[in-house]
C-alpha cells in the first residue's frame, strides 16, 4: 500500500471517529487531528452501538463487510487496528 492510501485511511478513519464521538458523546470542540490512534475506542467514550456504527459507516466507505468480524478475530479495537483491518 503506498504512504498516500495510509495517510487518506488514517484521515478518513479519524474523520469519521469525530463524528460519531460527535453523535454518541459531549465533545463538540474535537477535531480529527486530536484523535491518538492507540487509545482504544471504549476509552474515547464509544459504547457497542456507536462502534457497530462507526464499523458500518466506514464499511460503506472503503467498500468492505468485513470491518467488524476482523476487529474482533485480531482484537483491534483502537484506531490504528481500524486502519489496518480497511488496509489489509
Amino acid at each position: 500500500m503506498t504512504e498516500y492510501k495510509r495517510s487518506y485511511i488514517i484521515k478518513k478513519v479519524k474523520e469519521s471517529i469525530v463524528s460519531q464521538l460527535k453523535k454518541s458523546t459531549f465533545y463538540d470542540n474535537i477535531s480529527p487531528d486530536k484523535i491518538n490512534m492507540e487509545i482504544g475506542l471504549a476509552e474515547l467514550g464509544l459504547d457497542s452501538f456507536s462502534l457497530v456504527d462507526l464499523v458500518v459507516g466506514l464499511g460503506k466507505r472503503f467498500q468492505r463487510d468485513d470491518i467488524y468480524n476482523k476487529m474482533l478475530d485480531k482484537n483491534y479495537f483502537n484506531g490504528n487496528g481500524l486502519v489496518e483491518v480497511i488496509s489489509s
